[in-house]
């Protein structure tokens, strides 16, 4: 477990060029993909922290470094981190890669990359 706010500030910080150069923008999209990001431990039975915490979980970090990788670097609009679709191709890539299956730059199931 690692203490969150100083990791929400500098994802915070991270996002505000994505986010028109609004920090209340960015803050509340850091809401939102913590969210996220503690639902889908609890959905794939890693261990979360609590809801009212302040710390975060190992696997809470790395789902939201990526998050946060997602929107910055690749430029992934919100939408597609926090959607339905975007979490079951994520997670089935990510067992792919694992396997061995797929490789970084090949498309999932026919679908191009973004």
């Amino acid at each position: 477990m690692r203490a969150k706010a100083e990791l929400v500030k500098n994802w915070t910080s991270a996002l505000v060029s994505v986010c028109n150069h609004n920090q209340s923008h960015a803050a509340q999209e850091v809401k939102w993909l913590l969210q996220h990001a503690k639902e889908q431990t609890a959905r794939l039975g890693m261990k979360s922290s609590a809801v009212k915490t302040d710390y975060m979980s190992e696997a809470e970090i790395g789902l939201m470094q990526n998050y946060i990788h997602q929107r910055v670097h690749d430029r992934k609009p919100l939408q597609y981190i926090l959607g339905r679709y975007s979490e079951n191709r994520a997670v089935s890539t990510q067992l792919a890669k694992r396997a061995g299956t797929v490789d970084s730059q090949t498309s999932f199931q026919g679908h191009s990359r973004f």
